[in-house]
């Protein structure tokens, strides 16, 4: 199996085109939007239009909800446990620790696309955004370049590393490893045969990185330059105003009581 190099994806788009400070800041209006709201109408609706911008970004429903396949069997945990132990309401069914209620089910809905909504702003963000322009909208954003660069190699390596685990999975299969049968203990005793070897993998992705940085003299100078430079447009400044509106609203209608189905709870 290939190792995947990154997540960005390669469109011919006005997403991929636009300012990374844009997007960054877009994701963190996105982040205030999904946490403000539990209703499930309002989250069902911001879930719809994170899909119609990876539609304008060029990006099938597959490749963005690929991504967070695994994120959708925590939603499901989640939902179910809301509507298992949510909030209280008029009884639909109850047994022993269980009370299930019409508010309670729409708020496990609610809390369930919740999750998914901020798994797909976060990935739609690393495929329509290359690292370097990821690390370059950091730094424009005032942070500090150590921190900047630190997360924009988490994002870089993350991809290859679960590729090399996969490869070690498949290596192992074929050696007659069966993973999925046996007790729980036993389970966890043959996935030291995967675990072990992507931990040296790890180490030394980390020590030659180490190395890598330190050979390019990383810090020798207290102020950087950066070799991607882009001004931003009049109509990306003009989101740039806009965006932190957008954010102030959902707070306010938030705090006028909008898109709260259980009010005083997130």
């Amino acid at each position: 199996m290939p190792l995947i190099a990154t997540f960005y994806l390669d469109r011919r788009s006005p997403v991929h085109r636009a300012h990374p400070r844009i997007k960054l800041v877009a994701s963190l209006v996105a982040f205030v939007a999904i946490i403000c709201f539990n209703d499930p109408r309002y989250q069902l609706a911001i879930f719809v239009a994170i899909l119609l911008l990876g539609a304008l970004a060029r990006l099938t429903p597959f490749e963005l909800l690929g991504r967070v396949r695994p994120v959708l069997v925590i939603a499901v945990i989640i939902a179910a446990a809301w509507a298992l132990f949510g909030p209280a309401g008029t009884p639909v069914w109850q047994f022993w620790i269980f009370h299930v209620t019409g508010t309670s089910i729409l708020y496990g809905i609610a809390a369930g696309i919740r999750v998914v909504s901020l798994a797909l702003t976060f990935f739609f963000v690393l495929e329509t955004t290359e690292q370097a322009d990821v690390l370059y909208g950091l730094v424009s954003l005032g942070m500090p370049y150590p921190f900047a660069f630190i997360i924009a190699s988490i994002f870089r390596f993350a991809p290859t590393i679960s590729g090399e685990g996969e490869t070690i999975r498949e290596a192992q299969r074929a050696r007659g490893m069966d993973f999925s049968s046996g007790s729980i203990f036993t389970r966890i005793q043959k996935s030291m045969s995967f675990v072990i070897p992507l931990l040296v993998r790890v180490l030394k992705t980390t020590v030659d990185l180490s190395l890598a940085i330190a050979s390019k003299a990383y810090g020798a100078y207290p102020k950087r330059t950066s070799f991607r430079q882009r001004a931003m447009t009049s109509g990306e400044r003009m989101l740039m105003v806009l965006l932190p509106a957008i954010a102030a609203a959902c707070i306010l209608a938030r705090v006028l009581g909008y898109g709260a189905l259980v009010p005083g709870t997130l």
